[in-house]
């Protein structure tokens, strides 16, 4: 039981703000489910973050499921 007011309590923690873990955390919000992502890079400007994908990329089977999810843009 949490007895610490303060304290959040989330149904699933996400390790990670790549392509999957965003897309893992939007599909778990959808779901009406609290997610949590954590991101150990403490610069949002790093070369990881940086557009259109950063230096992680996106694989093909990402795209596709982002395709199918209706996700798509244009460039």
């Amino acid at each position: 039981m949490n007895n610490n007011k303060n304290q959040s309590v989330y149904d699933v923690i996400i390790s990670g703000a790549g392509p999957v873990g965003l897309f893992l955390a939007c599909e778990l919000a959808l779901a009406k489910c609290s997610v949590l992502v954590l991101e150990k890079a403490k610069n949002p400007h790093s070369p990881l973050k940086q557009i259109p994908f950063g230096i992680r990329g996106l694989s093909a089977p990402t795209i596709e499921a982002l395709y199918r999810r209706g996700l798509r843009w244009e460039s």
